[in-house]
């Protein structure tokens, strides 16, 4: 894994966030309380070299 700042700060984010979405979807009774977002999202950082 890459050691600079902007890959570990996109990591933390991208965790931080599934954590959320997936406790509001823990916690949901109905279709309506589920999290809107039904992909997971692409994710970059600074370094990313999109090839």
């Amino acid at each position: 894994m890459p050691r600079d700042a902007p890959f570990h700060d996109a990591v933390r984010e991208h965790v931080e966030f599934g954590s959320r979405v997936a406790l509001q979807n823990s916690h949901a009774e109905t279709a309506a309380d589920l999290h809107p977002l039904r992909e997971v999202p692409h994710w970059t950082w600074a370094g990313d070299d999109p090839q």
